[in-house]
């Protein structure tokens, strides 16, 4: 199974190769799941006010909002950019988010997104 702790996860299914019936009762026999040509798949776990993508939130996140705001950027290197971005989850990345921001950094804030 994959790992979680770097942020990414992994999905696994099982294989059924076959099904068995009992002649005599006509119920399925016990069915022994197997790996066998199952891959790993990495998901794309991303994490609420990662602006930069690299699954941490720290002041260089702080940094990327900051000049999305002031419109040096124009987006974030990120896949679903409301996820990440709208912390209080209005529909919007605006000073809201900034502030809220700030106030996760300072530890004022213990998790993200904030919802008051």
């Amino acid at each position: 199974m994959g790992q979680y702790s770097s942020g990414l996860g992994y999905h696994r299914e099982t294989c059924i190769d076959k099904v068995e019936f009992d002649a005599n009762t006509g119920l399925m026999k016990v069915v022994v799941p197997t790996l066998e040509g199952v891959a790993e798949t990495p998901l794309n776990v991303e994490v609420v006010g990662d602006y930069n993508g690299d699954k941490t939130v720290d002041a260089i996140d702080f940094a990327y909002l900051k000049q999305y705001l002031l419109g040096k950027i124009d987006s974030f290197p990120v896949q679903d950019k409301m996820f990440v971005g709208d912390l209080n989850m209005d529909g919007e990345i605006n000073a809201i988010d900034l502030a809220i921001l700030k106030g996760y950094l300072l530890g004022k804030y213990d998790k993200l997104p904030y919802v008051n």
